[in-house]
């Protein structure tokens, strides 16, 4: 979720903060991450104490602030502008050891592609964007860091009036809209078990929405009363659907490409820790690492996909994104 002011804020698991995330309360929760006392930010804002108190009331009620002292603090990841670049060019030369790990094991990789029946209707580069981007880089990664949870513990609890159950991380940062993470994948559950729509890729494009993205998922939900298998729904959208067999083989053998990347990030920890002791945040945020490293990942990876489009391992598809109905294997 965005505005214009600059401030950016998104949640990776399961809840419903945006609720009671504004332009005002955004403004709000970086003057407190700041240190102002909230009894001075109406005149900051322009707010009355009556607004102030609507907005202190609602993050409250979604777990998003908490009291402190005279005051309150965020409860969350937040950093400035001036720390996102630090964290933004860490990231991007960690992302591009990741990509020249993949690029040396590149034949291995295409080896198994070729061992998919996927493999009879293109090359590897058209469809790695997804299979590589996404399932490994993106979901298979992140997967993998949270089984481990060394370097990213559970998500915290964040009940809210709406969502008494929620467990996400959530972050907010001051800068561009990309650098929250400029690739992520979207999946829409499916009524055929273990069968969803998932689209990876780009979320704007300079600076606007990615409409063609948005469509296809609206299309869908359109579809699916009408589709009666997910082999009908592929044809319907005109995208591939990918066979379990394929799924759940690619799954499988990317394991030890997925676990290169975990032994760089452990030979790293200690300077990514470093990086995030020299952050403000870090002196409150109790759940903080684990929100920052849930970003930072986001960043690193992304870094490691743009790398390997240089380089013409992964075509970039024309509209930004990539989809497919796929089978998640049990």
């Amino acid at each position: 979720m965005s505005n214009l002011s600059g401030l950016h804020a998104i949640m990776a698991g399961s809840g419903k903060p945006y609720a009671a995330i504004t332009t005002i309360s955004q403004q709000m929760l970086m003057k407190l991450h700041q240190g102002v006392l909230y009894n001075l930010i109406g005149a900051q804002l322009e707010l009355s104490d009556d607004e102030i108190r609507g907005i202190l009331n609602r993050l409250l009620d979604y777990c998003l602030i908490e009291p402190h002292g005279n005051s309150y603090r965020p409860t969350f990841f937040i950093a400035n502008a001036a720390e996102v670049q630090r964290i933004v060019r860490h990231a991007q030369e960690i992302g591009r050891i990741f990509a020249n790990q993949l690029i040396r094991n590149w034949n291995l990789l295409e080896a198994l592609f070729n061992q998919l029946s996927l493999c009879k209707a293109g090359a590897f580069a058209d469809y790695a964007f997804i299979l590589v981007g996404d399932r490994l880089l993106d979901i298979g990664l992140l997967y993998t860091l949270m089984d481990n949870q060394d370097l990213m513990p559970p998500a915290p609890k964040r009940p809210s009036p709406d969502a008494p159950d929620a467990h996400y991380y959530f972050w907010m940062i001051e800068g561009m809209e990309d650098q929250l993470g400029k690739y992520g994948q979207n999946q829409m559950t499916l009524q055929w078990s273990n069968w969803f729509l998932i689209t990876f890729g780009q979320y704007h494009i300079q600076g606007e929405p990615n409409h063609e993205r948005n469509l296809l998922h609206q299309r869908a939900k359109a579809m699916l009363e009408q589709a009666d298998s997910p082999e009908s729904l592929s044809q319907q959208l005109g995208i591939h659907l990918i066979e379990p067999d394929d799924s759940t083989l690619w799954t499988k053998g990317i394991h030890p490409h997925i676990d290169t990347i975990i032994q760089t990030y452990k030979q790293q920890e200690t300077s990514i820790r470093d990086l995030y002791s020299s952050l403000h945040a870090s002196h409150y945020a109790r759940h903080g690492f684990a929100e920052f490293f849930c970003w930072y990942d986001h960043l690193a990876y992304s870094a490691a996909i743009d790398t390997l489009i240089e380089t013409k391992h992964i075509s970039l598809p024309e509209q930004c994104f990539a989809s497919a109905i796929w089978h998640e294997p049990n």
